[in-house]
């Protein structure tokens, strides 16, 4: 007997495009109400352009298939001791321990900036891109994909400030000119091969059936993560700890909360653990972090506009900074 799987609740949030919507308010309370208590849902209703369309898709991962050599020279810190760069750039992780994928992360385009503290060059690093282009306009591609992403986040923002009854020009101006994050990311369809850590050890059991564990149960740092999947595989931990599937819908955006939102919300809404089961199958992901702006503060919303700025070392930036330390990853 087939155990039917448990999903996050789907969302048409067309109406946020919308100011004059008769049903915003609806929709707000729906996201609101989705967010505390499951930790997200997904996102549909997106505007064309946010849909990654088989073709869109196919052009954007064909970064991994260029040479070694070049993918090499963007490497993180992570991957290459020697690198100076630990938030843009190539990560190989196909040697297992955390996760078993490749990445590659982008920013904004424009260069960002942050309060004037020990470790800021850290989080205001630029982009690097591929020396070889990977398919025509590809850079192009990932710039826009960035924007239409981030602006779809901020409105999200809004509409979790309206259901908290918080000023929401002041919350979305903590998002605003921001750091935030644009990930592509290709699993390979198996987990198990010798060169790996990640392998049947690092298993999980779900609906009793036993998965290979190929992306470590954790939390975002940031406000919201915005994911989309061509394969199953992406589960998120409800505030009640039951494990929800995240639907692998080619015109949705799962949707769930970072460690920022949370205090930010005065822990209405709490960061959403989750993970990713492997199924042997190449799986592709396309992940966006919307991050709070460096100047930021991580205390709770503000009633009133404009928000009060907080002193440096109270910034999203020396959260930020400090975790990257922590971690190893600086």
């Amino acid at each position: 007997m087939t155990t039917k799987r448990k999903t996050l609740p789907k969302i048409d949030i067309s109406d946020l495009y919308d100011a004059g919507s008769k049903s915003r308010p609806k929709l707000d309370q729906a996201i609101g109400r989705a967010c505390e208590n499951f930790g997200g849902f997904l996102a549909t209703g997106l505007p064309v352009q946010l849909q990654p369309v088989p073709a869109k898709v196919g052009k954007l991962f064909a970064l991994f298939d260029l040479p070694r050599s070049v993918l090499y020279k963007m490497g993180k810190r992570e991957m290459r001791s020697t690198s100076k760069r630990c938030m843009r750039g190539y990560v190989d992780r196909r040697t297992g321990g955390f996760a078993y994928n490749e990445i590659f992360d982008i920013g904004p385009e424009k260069p960002v900036l942050g309060p004037d503290i020990d470790g800021i060059e850290l989080v205001t690093e630029t982009n690097v891109w591929p020396s070889t282009e990977p398919a025509p306009n590809w850079r192009e591609e990932m710039i826009a994909g960035f924007v239409q992403t981030e602006a779809l986040g901020i409105r999200i923002i809004c509409a979790l400030a309206r259901y908290l009854n918080v000023d929401e020009t002041a919350a979305a101006a903590r998002y605003q000119n921001s750091s935030s994050s644009m990930r592509l990311l290709k699993y390979p369809g198996h987990a198990t091969d010798s060169n790996s850590t990640c392998h049947p050890a690092e298993s999980c059991m779900h609906n009793g059936q036993k998965y290979n564990l190929i992306g470590k149960e954790h939390t975002d740092n940031g406000g919201l993560t915005l994911q989309w999947q061509d394969q199953p595989g992406l589960q998120i931990k409800t505030p009640a700890g039951e494990w929800l599937d995240a639907p692998e819908r080619s015109e949705g955006l799962s949707v769930h909360l970072g460690e920022a939102l949370e205090t930010q919300s005065s822990r209405r809404f709490v960061a959403t653990p989750h993970r990713v089961l492997g199924r042997n199958t190449v799986r592709h992901s396309i992940v966006f972090f919307l991050e709070p702006n460096l100047f930021s503060s991580i205390k709770a919303f503000s009633k009133s506009s404009p928000d009060e700025y907080p002193n440096d070392e109270e910034t999203y930036a020396a959260s930020m900074i400090s975790t990257l330390r922590n971690t190893g990853r600086a």
